[in-house]
């Protein structure tokens, strides 16, 4: 049986948003459907909700130096690495923000993982990010207690988180290119259906259970391939 580690944040943890319970958690039986990956892959996950590329690089040092032990490993990163400080927004509206991460900074970390993981004779796959809502997600802050003020610019101004959000996206397309590393393209298959919000929780930029379930099962397919190709 093949291993796979992934490392990412709380997309690959399988967390989504319950407008109910007003608190993000984690689906239920997200592997649920996919009994030929479970059955054909050992899988470790080492998704942690919130973390960074660069807390994500950390992490994979830390589980190299005990004994990394897989034949692939997934890189999903990206979304906490271009999202913005918004309870630095509502203290202080004026404060030029910038991502968690820079752009560059983040491209040096993947390829940097990249390496680590080439040296430990493992295969990396990136994976793109999920595309997001930016006016439900904008609204979810509101909800949650951001100051409406302070989010007032940026509600006329969704589009420039769309395409930040876009571009971290394409920068893991481009690394994956110049580095010859596996793609998978879980933006392109959330697109695909006539209306990928309907793949999104409340909060706009986590996946509900369909997502979840898709994120799973395009895994699931893609490993396949690769392993009968």
């Amino acid at each position: 049986m093949q291993r796979i580690r992934i490392f990412g944040d709380s997309i690959m943890r399988g967390i989504t948003y319950d407008e109910t319970k007003q608190n993000y958690l984690p689906i239920r039986n997200p592997l649920c459907g996919c009994d030929t990956l479970t059955s054909t892959y050992q899988i470790q996950n080492n998704s942690i909700f919130g973390y960074t590329s660069v807390r994500g690089l950390q992490l994979l040092q830390r589980a190299i130096q005990k004994g990394l032990c897989a034949d692939y490993v997934l890189l999903e990163y990206g979304g906490n690495d271009c999202n913005i400080r918004w309870k630095d927004i509502s203290r202080n509206p004026n404060t030029i923000q910038v991502p968690r991460t820079s752009l560059q900074q983040f491209d040096y970390t993947i390829r940097s993982m990249i390496s680590l993981l080439h040296r430990e004779a493992a295969t990396p796959i990136l994976m793109t990010l999920p595309p997001i809502n930016p006016e439900r997600y904008l609204q979810y802050l509101e909800n949650t207690g951001i100051d409406s003020g302070a989010l007032r610019q940026w509600k006329s101004r969704c589009s420039l988180i769309h395409q930040q959000h876009e571009r971290y996206s394409k920068q893991i397309e481009i690394i994956a290119e110049e580095a010859w590393v596996p793609l998978l393209d879980i933006r392109q298959v959330f697109h695909d259906p006539d209306d990928f919000n309907a793949l999104l929780g409340s909060d706009g930029i986590h996946p509900n259970a369909e997502g979840h379930a898709l994120i799973w099962k395009t895994l699931e397919q893609f490993l396949l391939q690769r392993k009968y190709a």
